[in-house]
C-alpha cells in the first residue's frame, strides 16, 4: 500500500509539497479552508532557483505561458532618478519571472490529479497514535493519512502540534499590495524598485505582462493582523507616496479604476519559539 499524506493548506507550499509527494508515488491529499481555489494576493517573483523547482515539479511548459519575464531590474531614487549600482544589477536579465499567484498555484495544481485537493476543509484538531496521524476539520469530517504535512499559514492551527504556540511579531512595516492593469508608461519587460526614508515602493509585471503588481512599504505604529484579503486604502498609499515620482502616482491612481486591486497587509514575522520539551523544562524550574 502507497504511503498516505495530508497537506492540510492549499498554498503554494502545500500545493508544492503535494505535486512533489504525488510524483514520488505517495498518495497525497490537500486540504485548503476556502471554498475554491480563487485570484487570492497579488504578484510573486521567482528567481532562476525557483524556476527550477517548477521544471522538476512537472509545471515548467507553462512559466512562458503565465509568467512575465524581466529584461531589466532598475533601482531608483524616490524622485525616479536611478541608483548607480553593479552591472550585475541584483535581478539576472531575462531569468526572473513575475507571477499572478493564482496563475502559479493553477500551475501547480494543474499537477495533480482530479480530486486530490479537498476545498472547504478548515483545520481545528490534530491527533494522532502509533500508526498514523488524523486531522479534524470544521465540518466534522476528519482525514487520517501516515503523514500529516503542516501547510496552514501564519496563523497555522498545526503549528501547535510541533512547537508550543506564539503570537506572530508585527515589524512596524505595512504593505500595501496589488495588481493595475498595465500602464504604458511602465516598462513592459522592467522590475522598478524606488527606495526612500523609511520606506520603498516595489512594481513589476505579471500575468504576460498584461497586469502589473505593485507593493508599497510604508513604518506604521499600528498593528496589522496578516491577511491576503483586508481591503487596502488606496488614499492612504497616495498620501504616503506623495512627492515621489510620478510614475508611483500613476500606478496607485490605478487601482481604483477598472481592473485594479488593492489590499492592505501587515507585516509580520513568526515569533522564535522554543520547542514544547524546552518549554515544559523552564516551566517546572
Amino acid at each position: 500500500m502507497a504511503l498516505r499524506a495530508a497537506v492540510v493548506g492549499g498554498g503554494l507550499g502545500g500545493m508544492a509539497a503535494a505535486v512533489a509527494l504525488a510524483r514520488a508515488g505517495i498518495d497525497v491529499r490537500v486540504y485548503e479552508q476556502a471554498q475554491q481555489l480563487t485570484e487570492v494576493g497579488a504578484g510573486v517573483s521567482l528567481a532562476p532557483n525557483g524556476l527550477r523547482m517548477l521544471d522538476r515539479l512537472g509545471a515548467g511548459e507553462g512559466i512562458g505561458r503565465v509568467g512575465a519575464r524581466y529584461a531589466s531590474a532598475q533601482l531608483l531614487l524616490s524622485d525616479g532618478r536611478p541608483v548607480r549600482h553593479e552591472p550585475h544589477e541584483f535581478v539576472q536579465p531575462g531569468r526572473t519571472v513575475g507571477f499572478h499567484r493564482a496563475d502559479l498555484l493553477a500551475l501547480l495544481a494543474g499537477q495533480l490529479a482530479p480530486g486530490t485537493v479537498r476545498t472547504g476543509h478548515r483545520c481545528t484538531g490534530f491527533s494522532q497514535d502509533g500508526g498514523s496521524a488524523t486531522v479534524g476539520f470544521a465540518d466534522g469530517t476528519t482525514a487520517t493519512a501516515d503523514v500529516v504535512i503542516g501547510a496552514d499559514g501564519m496563523h497555522s492551527v498545526l503549528q501547535g502540534f510541533v512547537v508550543a504556540p506564539a503570537e506572530p511579531v508585527f515589524s512596524g512595516v505595512v504593505a500595501y499590495r496589488g495588481l493595475v492593469p498595465h500602464p504604458d508608461a511602465h516598462p513592459a519587460d522592467a522590475m522598478r524598485l524606488w527606495a526612500g526614508e523609511g520606506k520603498h515602493f516595489l512594481a513589476y509585471p505579471v500575468r504576460a505582462g498584461q497586469l502589473l503588481n505593485y507593493v508599497g512599504f510604508v513604518p506604521s505604529d499600528t498593528s496589522v493582523r496578516e491577511s491576503w484579503s483586508a481591503p487596502g486604502d488606496p488614499a492612504a498609499l497616495a498620501a504616503a507616496f506623495a512627492g515621489w515620482d510620478p510614475a508611483i502616482g500613476e500606478i496607485i491612481a490605478a487601482i481604483s479604476g477598472p481592473g485594479g486591486s488593492g489590499f492592505r497587509w501587515g507585516d509580520v514575522r513568526p515569533r522564535a519559539a522554543a520547542p514544547v520539551e524546552q518549554r515544559a523544562a523552564d516551566a517546572a524550574r
